[in-house]
């Protein structure tokens, strides 16, 4: 409040939509062009703006910051998004240059993550540039998907890419002479990169190294990106590699291989498992207008009881088994994804979920009591296409079960849910 107080005072002109505070003297007057993100974390966005926000009213020069800590956390999901805490619009590409040095000098001994699709200032800088409309340009695709767009010199439509590297268009050249835009990566000249993968929390790659041997899964975490509770990303692919190594020789779960790190990011090398994730096995039966088999429920139930076991039996709590976390294959199924899996004696366990596999209201009777009731869940959802609970819902998982498998006249009703209670028993005795 006392920052927006502070913006108001100074004169601007403010305008807030639901994730952006605009503040502006003048519109900005080019269409697109070399732009500034300056980037945060939910440790030190209070910080970022107290000392971002001064120099940029001196300058007057458009700009937009993240209307909440909250907010940050919520376009952190998206990975063109993650960690811009304020926009820049400069009026000139001199300006661009010489606003970019007060704030890198004002920002000087903040730490912040770096921006996938953007080059830093300098090496650690928490100001970055990168060229693109300044105007929200946006086509839809048929399928419901925005096309983000800006002109070449002749006028013709291209895209404006916001993808995990930075790239700017062949004819913007750049007036940050000397701005370190890719930096040297601890996978350099150890990997070929075969494959991209983007969601919107992580890049993750495959690869082969380069010595030769077996392709390899790479997961990237950013420096100082943190999550919604504040948590370093580092920090939770330390903990899934620390978990993995703890689960090693065991056939359900990938094999660890390595951890690297260099100025920007930190790496965990693993086995590579060429599996399609149990999520999109069933999204293609849904989609065909079929449930799966009921010998291929009672088979994968079974697989899924003995993997959770011997996780168990090794003193981990998965803590978020899901569809999107389980690869499978004809003869064996992998659990994936250990980030927020923990040891079940430690004092303060790590918590998490994905909404439809965790009971939203039942506190769990043992460590393991949370991981039964997911797999619960996640066997229901292969043989329904429905996951087993709601948050907020009006009814018990029992007549969730009942009433689902009811509206879809599936002919295996009684056995399903006699495999999915027996799960959840699982749990509830401690085994």
């Amino acid at each position: 409040m006392d920052l927006l107080r502070t913006i108001l005072d100074s004169g601007p002109s403010v305008q807030v939509d639901k994730d952006w505070v605009h503040v502006f003297w003048e519109p900005p007057t080019r269409q697109q062009g070399w732009k500034l993100h300056v980037s945060a974390n939910t440790r030190n966005l209070e910080e970022v703006l107290s000392k971002a926000i001064p120099v940029l009213l001196e300058e007057h020069e458009p700009f937009k910051l993240v209307k909440s800590r909250s907010n940050l956390v919520s376009m952190s999901s998206s990975l063109t998004q993650a960690g811009k805490a304020i926009t820049v619009y400069p009026s000139t590409d001199k300006r661009a240059v010489d606003l970019a040095a007060k704030l890198d000098s004002a920002l000087s001994a903040v730490e912040s993550p770096r921006i996938p699709s953007d080059c830093r200032v300098r090496r650690g800088s928490a100001v970055h540039f990168r060229y693109g409309a300044f105007a929200l340009n946006v086509q839809w695709s048929s399928e419901g998907k925005p096309w983000f767009y800006m002109l070449d010199p002749a006028g013709n439509k291209v895209e404006d890419r916001r993808g995990p590297v930075y790239a700017p268009p062949s004819w913007a050249s750049s007036p940050f002479r000397q701005a370190p835009c890719s930096d040297p990566s601890a996978l350099d000249g150890k990997f070929e990169i075969a494959q991209v993968h983007t969601s919107p929390r992580s890049l993750v790659l495959v690869a082969r190294p380069v010595s030769g041997g077996d392709p390899v899964l790479i997961k990237r975490a950013v420096k100082f990106a943190t999550d919604a509770q504040g948590c370093f990303r580092t920090d939770a692919l330390a903990n899934e590699a620390l978990v993995l190594r703890k689960l090693a020789g065991l056939q359900t779960t990938p094999r660890y291989i390595d951890m690297l790190d260099d100025k920007d990011a930190c790496y965990m090398i693993t086995e590579f498992i060429p599996a399609e994730s149990l999520r999109v096995f069933v999204e293609r039966h849904v989609l065909a207008g079929q449930h799966v088999d009921l010998d291929v429920v009672e088979n994968f139930a079974e697989d899924l009881a003995q993997s959770v076991s011997q996780i168990h039996s090794a003193g981990i709590v998965i803590n978020d088994l899901s569809p999107g976390n389980i690869l499978v294959e004809s003869t064996a199924i992998h659990i994936v994804d250990f980030e927020l899996a923990s040891s079940a004696n430690e004092a303060e366990r790590r918590y998490g979920y994905t909404p439809g596999f965790s009971d939203p209201v039942e506190r769990s009777r043992s460590p393991f009591d949370g991981d039964w009731k997911a797999a619960a869940s996640v066997v229901f959802y292969v043989a329904s296409g429905s996951p087993l609970y709601v948050r907020n819902g009006l009814q018990t998982a029992s007549e969730r079960m009942v009433s689902l498998l009811t509206a879809v006249s599936h002919k295996h009703k009684s056995a399903v849910i006699d495999i999915v209670n027996r799960m959840i028993a699982r749990g509830e005795t401690g085994h």
